[in-house]
């Protein structure tokens, strides 16, 4: 697993086959990427999904991939620095998670978690 360079100090590297075995079923179409920013990390999802109705489930879909994503960069930087986390100055990497829906109906499902809780 290699850094793809972008730029003089952009990098992309695709983590997708680390996440995987953590969803306990297939996501083939899904990945994870890594984008180094100068000494910055940020975590782009992008879920694909080839499907004609919406999945009402989407959102908290998202929620387990960056609740697994932020708890491996904890188990990351822990090894790293030790008791890091637990300070105030830790803080996570940004996650942004984009789904694209190739329906032919209307996208309908909830875009918020919070909205599919009663």
């Amino acid at each position: 697993m290699g850094y793809t360079i972008l730029t003089q100090k952009t990098t992309l590297l695709n983590v997708s086959s680390h996440f995987l075995p953590l969803f306990q079923e297939s996501r083939d179409s899904d990945t994870v990427n890594k984008i180094r920013i100068k000494d910055s990390e940020i975590y782009l999802i992008a879920l694909i999904e080839h499907q004609s109705e919406n999945d009402f489930d989407m959102s908290f879909r998202i929620l387990r991939y960056i609740v697994f994503i932020c708890t491996d960069y904890v188990a990351q930087q822990e090894k790293l620095h030790k008791g890091i986390t637990k300070s105030k100055a830790f803080l996570y990497p940004p996650i942004l998670p984009i789904v694209y829906y190739e329906g032919t109906s209307t996208w309908s499902a909830p875009l918020n978690f919070k909205n599919r809780v009663f």
